[in-house]
C-alpha cells in the first residue's frame, strides 16, 4: 500500500476511483524510442586483422580477391561500412582499445557476397566471407530515405526503451527514424 499526496492537479484525478501508477525504481539515461521501430538486421563478421586503408589512407574496408579472365586472382580495395567493432570476448571496441589485435567488424550484406575471399594487407592470409551475426536497430530518415542505425537497449517496457547515445553508427539526439520498422525497407525513400 501506498500513499501519495498530490500538490497541485487532484482536480484531474478526483473522478477517477483507481489510478494506475509506474513506479520507476531504476532510471537510465539516453534516446527515448517506441519498440515498434525496433529491427533485426543481418551483418557479415569480418576479423578486424583484416581491415585496410584506402589509397588516399581516409577510407576504411577490405582488400578481395577477384578471378581475372587469364585464371590468377587480381585484388580491389573493398571501401566498408563498419557498423560495429567487438573483440575476442565480444565487448565493443573503444578509442582505448582500437590497437588490440583480433575481433571481428559487422559488415553490411550487401558490401560482399557469400564465399568472397578476403586478403590480409601485407600477408597472404585470406578470409572467406560468410559468417553472419544480428544488430538491433532502427531505420534513421534523416536523408530522405531509409538508412540501418544500430542501437543499445539499456532498459525497455511494453511500449518504449531507453538505448545509448554515442554508439557507433548509432543515434544521436534529434535523429528522425521510422516508427514501424517492419513497414519500410533499407534505402527505401520515404516521405
Amino acid at each position: 500500500m501506498a500513499k501519495i499526496q498530490l500538490q497541485n492537479g487532484m482536480i484531474r484525478y478526483a473522478s477517477d476511483r483507481f489510478l494506475e501508477i509506474e513506479l520507476v525504481v531504476n532510471t537510465q539515461s539516453g534516446l527515448k524510442i517506441p519498440v515498434s521501430s525496433i529491427v533485426t538486421k543481418e551483418f557479415y563478421l569480418i576479423p578486424r586483422d583484416f581491415l585496410a586503408k584506402g589509397d588516399n589512407g581516409e577510407g576504411r574496408g577490405f582488400i578481395r580477391e577477384v578471378d581475372n579472365r587469364k585464371g590468377s586472382p587480381v585484388t580491389e580495395f573493398v571501401e566498408a561500412v563498419i557498423y560495429k567493432e567487438i573483440d575476442e570476448d565480444g565487448n565493443e571496441i573503444t578509442a582505448e582499445t582500437q590497437a588490440d589485435p583480433g575481433g571481428y567488424c559487422y559488415v553490411d550484406e550487401k558490401t560482399f557476397r557469400e564465399n568472397d575471399v578476403l586478403k590480409k594487407p601485407d600477408s597472404s592470409e585470406t578470409f572467406v566471407v560468410g559468417e553472419v551475426d544480428y544488430l538491433e536497430g532502427v531505420y534513421g530518415m534523416n536523408k530522405g530515405y531509409a538508412v540501418f542505425r544500430q542501437i543499445e537497449i539499456l532498459d525497455q517496457n511494453e511500449e518504449y526503451c531507453i538505448v545509448a547515445k554515442g554508439t557507433s553508427y548509432g543515434l544521436q539526439p534529434f535523429d528522425y527514424i521510422v516508427l514501424d520498422g517492419e513497414s519500410v525497407k533499407e534505402e527505401e525513400i520515404l516521405h
